[in-house]
């Protein structure tokens, strides 16, 4: 009888040795894969789009108001004389972009054609500009401010105070204006410049407003 229950116990510890190895060799579950999630690049946006150098090309008309002071006339009234003409120029400048604002310098020079009733000639004009502008679409709006000399090269007939002919100067005056640059690629600026311009000497007072068109590279 004993051997018979000891038989059965060993019966049963070979089965459940059997179904313990069973269970070991069934195939490993699977785990899903875990998504790693890859951090993306920052956009940094770039600042100072607009800092450096540039220089170009300008061309454009005038219209010209030139007035000869009362003392200086027949009737001692102010006489209006007409003018207008055009230019051709070069430009530089330099520009520096703080945050949203962008402040520069620029230089210009423009041979003219300056005609003030077939009376003065401006052959010349010579600019020393500050700007302030603010990025704006593809391109940047200024405002200018500066100082402007006028060659000449004239004289008008009988206008000095004792008679005889007055010998016009070469003059200096102030300007203000707007204008606008845009972007063309990464170099290149196309733009449109007004300018108002008043010059005052001993005979005339002369007011000059110029539209410019402007082509330039930046570098």
């Amino acid at each position: 009888m004993r051997l018979k229950l000891t038989a059965a116990a060993a019966a049963a510890f070979v089965a459940s040795a059997v179904t313990a190895q069973a269970g070991s060799l069934a195939a490993p579950m699977e785990q899903a894969p875990v998504a790693v999630m890859q951090a993306q690049p920052v956009m940094q946006m770039r600042t100072g789009d607009w800092t450096g150098a540039y220089a170009g090309l300008a061309f454009g008309g005038s219209d010209i108001t030139a007035t000869v002071k009362p003392e200086f006339t027949i009737f001692d009234e102010s006489v209006e004389l007409p003018g207008d003409g055009n230019s051709t120029g070069i430009f530089a400048g330099y520009n520096y972009q703080m945050g949203n604002i962008v402040i520069g310098g620029e230089f210009d020079f423009d041979a003219t054609n300056y005609n003030v009733s077939d009376t003065v000639l401006v052959e010349a004009t010579t600019r020393l500009k500050g700007r302030v502008g603010v990025p704006l679409g593809n391109g940047l709006a200024y405002g200018v401010a500066g100082v402007v000399g006028a060659s000449t090269n004239s004289v008008v007939p009988g206008a000095a105070a004792d008679g005889s002919d007055f010998a016009v100067q070469d003059g200096v005056g102030y300007l203000v204006g707007a204008g606008y640059d845009m972007r063309i690629g990464d170099n290149l600026l196309a733009g449109a410049e007004v300018l108002y311009h008043e010059f005052d000497d001993d005979v005339l007072n002369v007011e000059v407003t110029t539209f410019r068109v402007r082509v330039g590279y930046r570098f």
